[in-house]
């Protein structure tokens, strides 16, 4: 079983407009995004925003992501002493989110650009901090799923990802984002089914194929029939996030978009993927 989810960052999500655009959604299900350059301030007020918006019954924070893109949440650091820090933030950040009460996290597996030669021993890292992490999930019964990533970072392939997990705790879970294999889009089906025991969460995006661009479904290269096809061939429960609103969210001359747009635009996005197959032969044969 398959559920449709968006994702939306904590500056978003402390604002009182998207509390009642979300309420108004048809996909009331989120992944809370905390952004590494967030100020504290808004990262508390969004949380207890979204605590307030799930006990109203109004949204499900069905996934979070955990901050990244700065050295401090980097779990396959090459330097031992950030890496154990970095560890110590992350299980720092879990007590904050608790009141949240989600089940599945999504997190970064490295930090970027890796050199060729540096790339085992930042597996290495990685692996150490996930296996340190996993007690924390484990207590809270949750998957931390680890994301496809693009270009050089660990997990550039669902081949190196799966090799990069090997032996882990079936705790340590995976987010495939769709968005992310560079230069290979075709392989995106069967790179789900690759790691389909360990698939917890996608990522849903599009792209140009070369590099992510984080479009909306439809407006890129990707084959989602086949997508679709290889998540309804999961035995487990996945859940499908939508990551695009970051990019969405602010228009030309930075004029943020209205939340509930946002909403909207991904309601469209899960139409045209169930829809895939039958939109795209009658796009083909329409005659501009």
């Amino acid at each position: 079983m398959y559920r449709y989810s968006v994702s939306f960052n904590d500056a978003m999500c402390a604002r009182p407009e998207w509390g009642a655009a979300a309420a108004a959604s048809k996909i009331r299900r989120i992944e809370f995004s905390c952004s590494q350059s967030s100020p504290v301030l808004t990262l508390t007020r969004a949380i207890a925003a979204l605590e307030k918006l799930q006990k109203d019954g109004a949204v499900e924070v069905s996934s979070i992501h955990i901050p990244f893109g700065a050295e401090r949440w980097n779990i396959a650091h090459l330097d031992e002493v950030q890496r154990q820090a970095n560890v110590r933030d992350i299980q720092d950040f879990l007590k904050r989110v608790d009141v949240l009460g989600s089940k599945l996290f999504t997190i970064h597996g490295s930090g970027e650009p890796i050199a060729e030669e540096d790339r085992p021993r930042a597996i290495a890292q990685m692996r150490k901090s996930l296996a340190e992490l996993v007690p924390a999930f484990e207590e809270r019964g949750a998957f931390l799923n680890v994301e496809i990533l693009p270009r050089t970072c660990i997990g550039r392939s669902a081949e190196d990802l799966q090799a990069a997990l090997e032996g882990l705790p079936e705790t340590v879970g995976v987010n495939f984002d769709v968005n992310h294999l560079c230069g290979r889009p075709e392989t995106v089906p069967d790179g789900i089914r690759l790691l389909s025991e360990r698939i917890r969460a996608l990522h849903l995006s599009d792209y140009d194929g070369v590099d992510e661009c984080h479009w909306y479904p439809g407006a890129g290269v990707l084959d989602w029939t086949g997508i679709l096809n290889a998540v309804k061939s999961i035995d487990h429960d996945v859940l499908l996030i939508f990551e695009v609103t970051h990019i969405a969210a602010s228009a030309w001359q930075h004029r943020q978009v209205a939340p509930e747009l946002l909403f909207r635009a991904a309601e469209n996005s899960a139409f045209f993927i169930e829809n895939a197959e039958e939109l795209t032969r009658r796009q083909k044969e329409f005659q501009f």
